[in-house]
């Protein structure tokens, strides 16, 4: 069966799946880095987790974008 699902949109949606599921993971992490007092790890980590979370918020805000035009098809 065919989708009309275009790859861009799979592939914005995918990716936007994927950094959330990072920051959870990377949430866990820290969490981890903290109670064994890593503070150096626990910041790294914080960094890395910062800069998914502003990438899925550029994710989606193109979806958004995209939706509202009537090209997120």
């Amino acid at each position: 069966m065919k989708s009309n699902f275009s790859n861009n949109c799979y592939n914005l949606a995918t990716e936007l799946s994927q950094k959330l599921k990072a920051v959870w993971i990377y949430d866990k992490m820290i969490k981890d880095a903290r109670k064994g007092r890593d503070k150096e790890t626990e910041e790294v980590l914080k960094k890395i987790r910062n800069d998914d979370i502003r990438h899925a918020e550029m994710l989606h805000n193109l979806i958004v974008k995209l939706a509202q035009a009537g090209k997120f098809k």
